[in-house]
């Protein structure tokens, strides 16, 4: 507990004071607190038989505020700490051991040299304690796979090759013959290099394709016919006879295959002579899901329908289930439920008069229709009857 000992004021640690100050009174003055650890008293009893006493050092922050601080009250910067001579040693002790945990470059932001013609390299990587303090076999092997994406984005042996002559001219101007026939012998090296990655490049081409491919597959919703995947690829390989460099044949595949109606449109088998027929499994996994999602179906949805069981009605039960379970069915609660009540997109309603209802701000109009959003989405996931509406 706190308590006075002539002009000073004890408080123990982990502790907080309210002190009242008339403001009238210090309107022109300066409110100033000097704070200091407490030497152990000289009459202190010795320590009960088999106790230890911490004589480790203690180190406190110690902070003057103008309002009642919260329950969660957390290290501040810019507050003083106040230690002894132990507690100072400890403290730095253990800023260094968190230190050291990381390593210096990660603390700049421009490791990656703004001059890249000059400084030769195009990406820098020190990640080696971060694989070797934190991360697992499988993040370390995610983070591997990353690094040699971004070998194929930034092409930095190529880069690296084309910048050694210039680097060279800068690095070994009025220097000794040993420097300069250094960095000569290196020129093999980074050729090959770069003779490497071109290959490899080459060869990542097919592989690609091939998951365009896939990806226009998923685009569409369906399995890709023969005509349209032969015609990617026939349109692929005639970009690539133009001289057109691999990135930007891809481009026009892709912008070819969201241009597709097969995409923007939901388009079906039409039945023979107008007369009414069963969607296949396709079609039926796709309505399911833009229904009660408003998007894609799902792996599990692509895989019921390439088996063609989707059309099984035990199937097809289960996986209604599933789906408004999924948070994803929000889609539903606010494309069917708030239109019911013509209540969508009631979070951009700007009408009211803001002087005749000055409670009817933007947090309560987000609020009111986020009500209504969870009321159909819980709803539909406990299967509740539409009379509790």
């Amino acid at each position: 507990q706190d308590r006075l000992m002539g002009d000073d004021l004890i408080v123990d640690t982990d502790s907080t004071t309210t002190i009242r100050l008339p403001a009238a009174i210090f309107r022109d003055y300066q409110f100033q607190v000097d704070c200091k650890l407490s030497a152990p008293a000289a009459t202190a009893p010795d320590p009960p038989a088999g106790k230890k006493v911490n004589s480790t050092g203690h180190a406190i922050q110690f902070q003057v505020l103008t309002e009642k601080p919260n329950d969660h009250i957390s290290w501040d910067a810019s507050a003083p700490i106040i230690a002894n001579d132990n507690g100072r040693k400890r403290l730095l002790s253990q800023l260094a051991d968190f230190r050291r945990v990381f390593p210096p470059n990660v603390c700049y932001p421009h490791i990656i040299p703004l001059d890249e013609v000059v400084c030769l390299k195009t990406f820098h990587r020190e990640d080696q304690p971060l694989i070797d303090l934190f991360l697992n076999k499988s993040q370390t092997a995610r983070l591997e796979r990353l690094w040699s994406k971004h070998r194929f984005v930034s092409k930095f042996p190529i880069v690296e090759n084309e910048y050694l002559p210039l680097f060279i001219g800068f690095v070994t101007q009025d220097q000794p013959k040993e420097l300069v026939k250094f960095f000569e012998d290196k020129r093999p090296t980074f050729q090959r290099w770069a003779d490497d990655f071109e290959r490899d490049f080459k060869n990542a081409g097919p592989a690609q394709l091939d998951q365009l491919i896939e990806f226009a597959s998923l685009a569409y919703r369906r399995p890709l016919r023969a005509n349209e995947s032969d015609g990617l690829k026939s349109l692929y390989q005639a970009l690539r006879a133009k001289d057109v460099p691999h990135e930007d044949a891809f481009r026009s595949l892709i912008a070819r295959v969201l241009m597709s109606p097969s995409f923007l449109l939901h388009l079906e088998n039409v039945p023979i002579a107008s007369k009414p027929a069963p969607v296949n499994d396709w079609e039926l996994a796709s309505r399911l899901s833009f229904f009660l999602w408003s998007s894609m179906p799902d792996k599990e949805l692509r895989e019921l329908a390439e088996s063609k069981r989707l059309h099984d009605p035990q199937v097809l039960a289960a996986q209604a289930s599933r789906m408004l379970k999924d948070d994803r069915v929000r889609s539903l609660a606010i494309e069917f439920g708030t239109q019911m009540i013509h209540v969508r997109q009631f979070d951009r309603f700007s009408e009211k008069n803001e002087k005749l209802f000055p409670a009817f701000d933007s947090a309560l109009r987000t609020a009111m229709y986020e009500e209504s959003i969870l009321t159909f989405q819980d709803l539909f996931q406990s299967n509740r009857t539409a009379g509790q509406l």
